[in-house]
């Protein structure tokens, strides 16, 4: 069964709908604009703190609204494609080395927002520093494996998924 989208993003950010994805009595939420995100997209991103009796937890609510993203407006993405692939079902499919952090996804207006675990400890740092050899060759194993789960899968060309 696909995940269902939250009809709002309070609704998912409420004690309710965060214990009905975490199973945990939340004792406090706190929301904060991510601003060390170095994303050129335009889109916006808020860092989620949730407390509960088994400590802290941080998350990631990123908002897309192609108004803002320049992304989403280049590339026709009237629907989000990034939260849809998680409501259909489609990252359930990935490899164990790739992971899609998406927790939930809530209608934000005319857009779509997803809640995800921060992951960003194990993302590439910021900035312009060279990577060293080894973690490219990593991180393109890893692309190539990704992309070969979905390579010849012809349930890619359902255009509900939206995608380019």
């Amino acid at each position: 069964m696909s995940p269902q989208p939250f009809p709002s993003i309070d609704a998912m950010l409420s004690e309710a709908g965060l214990k009905s994805l975490f199973g945990l009595n939340i004792a406090d939420i706190t929301r904060a604009p991510l601003l060390s995100a170095d994303g050129v997209s335009g889109g916006a991103m808020e860092r989620v703190t949730i407390r509960s009796e088994r400590g802290e937890a941080k998350l990631v609510l990123k908002h897309f609204d192609a108004q803002r993203d320049w992304i989403m407006r280049a590339t026709q993405d009237q629907q989000a494609r990034e939260g849809t692939l998680f409501r259909m079902g489609v990252l359930k499919r990935l490899p164990d080395v790739c992971i899609a952090p998406i927790f939930a996804c809530a209608h934000n207006g005319d857009g779509w927002a997803t809640l995800m675990l921060d992951v960003s400890d194990a993302l590439v740092p910021l900035g312009d520093a060279p990577l060293p050899a080894e973690d490219i060759l990593l991180y393109v194993d890893h692309l190539a494996l990704y992309h070969s789960i979905y390579m010849e899968d012809k349930s890619m060309e359902n255009p509900a998924l939206g995608l380019c």
